[in-house]
């Protein structure tokens, strides 16, 4: 989970840095969306467990 924390961290400064200027608005929004989807992904995935990562192997080695 730290490098969830990193990763977040660096996005929020990111768009806190675009967000200083009026014409990155949208950018920030688009940002934070971004974050959020990520964490529920992250989130998902850790609570799903093994479920997930075995359909996601299947699917791989069925386009292999």
């Amino acid at each position: 989970m730290k490098g969830v924390k990193r990763v977040l961290k660096r996005i929020t400064e990111q768009i806190k840095s675009v967000h200083q200027d009026e014409q990155g608005q949208g950018m920030a929004e688009y940002g934070l969306i971004i974050a959020l989807i990520a964490v529920i992904c992250i989130a998902g995935f850790s609570l799903l467990g093994g479920g997930v990562k075995n359909k996601i192997k299947e699917a791989s080695d069925a386009l292999k």
